[in-house]
């Protein structure tokens, strides 16, 4: 299980974007998380992945600590994929940074070998969340935080990147958190919603 426990965290000397917030993610569950923007959900993903450390309060992926240093379990899938990159390394070398990437893996998210070659400011946005979806879907992932993944993205590419990520997550039983704007897409992806950011 994904859980985070009594969350307190502000930036700088800000005011406490979360306070007391917690939240739990079982293997092979998707949650989706809805709300409008401001009101903390991109904090708790970044939280819940390591990203960030909470001021108060703690977060545990199948009743470890989060590593520091080591793989994590807890995958973050970002809505501007390129931020998450090295510009200066190609795509096959970012690709392969936690595991080593399928031909299944590549053929089924509909990226061609052509791609692999590149740098990530030669891809667009829909090819370089493929690759940031491709580079997660490794055994060491146990849990995957999709923070508005497919936002930006055509229909098509949506529907693609969701219906993988999805089959691939169940067969695995890996659990996802699913955040977005769009209540109707989470509807349709996620076993349930929590709405803590929503009311």
């Amino acid at each position: 299980m994904l859980h985070a426990e009594s969350l307190f965290f502000h930036y700088d000397q800000g005011p406490w974007i979360l306070e007391d917030t917690g939240i739990s993610i079982l293997p092979g569950e998707i949650v989706g998380l809805p709300g409008p923007s401001g009101q903390g959900k991109s904090t708790l993903a970044r939280l819940l992945c390591g990203y960030l450390h909470p001021i108060k309060g703690q977060v545990s992926a199948d009743d470890k600590p989060l590593p520091k240093k080591s793989y994590c379990p807890a995958q973050l899938l970002f809505q501007h994929p390129e931020l998450a990159m090295n510009p200066r390394r190609k795509i096959s070398q970012t690709i392969n940074e936690g595991h080593a990437c399928s031909p299944d893996t590549l053929r089924l998210l509909g990226i061609h070998p052509l791609w692999l070659q590149r740098y990530p400011h030669e891809l667009s946005g829909g090819e370089l969340q493929r690759i940031a979806l491709a580079r997660v879907m490794g055994e060491r992932t146990r849990y995957i935080v999709a923070d508005e993944m497919t936002a930006m993205l055509d229909a098509n590419t949506q529907a693609l990147i969701w219906e993988v990520m999805l089959a691939w997550a169940r067969r695995h039983r890996v659990g996802v958190l699913a955040i977005s704007h769009d209540l109707h897409l989470l509807k349709r992806v996620a076993d349930r919603i929590d709405r803590r950011f929503a009311d």
